[in-house]
């Protein structure tokens, strides 16, 4: 569970204002959930964007506990607006929002509540209004999920460890389509290796000029480029591979998507957009619409 807080924290971090504390609280024991790493990614992030939009100061924490080895909670608190007892039992509902005047949480709070079924898994809120609120989601611990501390296990979901730059080596790579991403943050690169999985050959360039390197020396059919490198930014390097090739595929993933970065992507000749933090469903479809090989 530690990891893949860390990548939900890391993806978040960045999106903080000032004004909020942003932390993450682990307990000491260790639980590994055989599960669905990319739904409980999803469902944290979900909820921690709606903590992000309803507090302005004070502080968020996201981070997990364990009741007598029987449940795994997942919490994220704010000390945002809160919300009444009464629209907490609405919150969850489909487009529900709490006032006319205000964005309501839409579509991320009933999507938590699909994900926790399938989890067989409990939400619950407990909020006050002007005090904050914490959300919890409480899934069962099965005998097989409970691994000991110091036992010799690899904790899943299970990343590369490595950092060469192509990180697929089976015998197969050859007959998959190949993938470029370009990201400097390797817990941002590890978050995209885990949703694609194994059903691209991926490359991995951690700026803009390891990205053109690679893309001269290898046949490679879409690019993940970041806009927001080291030594060479993501504009530099679309505006550099368009000199090479125009059809290409270039999706940009930036967590600063203002509409003067757009225009002038759009501009140098990017395909299109994903923005942090990343959607698993998102990311999914994008490749899916220029790799029509791919089924996930």
């Amino acid at each position: 569970m530690e990891q893949i807080l860390e990548l939900v924290y890391s993806q978040h971090k960045m999106r903080i204002p000032e004004s909020i504390q942003f932390s993450m609280e682990t307990p000491h024991k260790q639980v590994i959930l055989r599960s669905d790493s990319i739904r409980l990614i999803q469902l944290l992030s979900n909820i921690l964007d709606n903590a992000i939009k309803f507090t302005q100061k004070g502080n968020i924490t996201i981070g997990y506990s364990i009741d007598h080895s029987q449940y795994l909670t997942l919490f994220v608190k704010d000390s945002g607006i809160g919300i009444s007892e009464e629209e907490q039992n609405l919150i969850f509902d489909r487009f529900y929002k709490c006032n006319e005047f205000t964005q309501g949480p839409g579509l991320g709070l009933s999507i938590c509540a699909a994900i926790a079924q399938l989890f067989e898994a409990n939400i619950n809120v407990e909020s006050k209004p002007g005090e904050g609120s914490c959300f919890s989601i409480h899934i069962p611990i099965r005998k097989d999920d409970q691994i000991p501390l110091g036992e010799d296990k690899e904790i899943e979901p299970q990343f590369p460890t490595n950092t060469d730059h192509n990180t697929e080596n089976d015998e197969n790579q050859s007959q998959k389509a190949t993938l470029l991403i370009a990201e400097d943050i390797e817990s941002n690169f590890l978050l995209l290796k885990t949703i694609i999985g194994n059903r691209c050959r991926i490359l991995w360039a951690k700026n803009g000029k390891e990205a053109i390197e690679l893309y001269r020396n290898n046949p490679v059919d879409l690019i993940l480029l970041d806009i927001k490198m080291p030594e060479m930014g993501g504009i530099e390097t679309l505006k550099e591979i368009r000199k090479s090739s125009t059809d290409i595929p270039i999706i940009m993933q930036t967590a600063y998507a203002f509409d003067s970065d757009k225009d002038i992507a759009i501009e140098a000749g990017c395909t299109g957009f994903i923005t942090k933090p990343i959607n698993p469903v998102i990311v999914k479809q994008t490749i899916s619409n220029y790799i029509s090989s791919i089924i996930w």
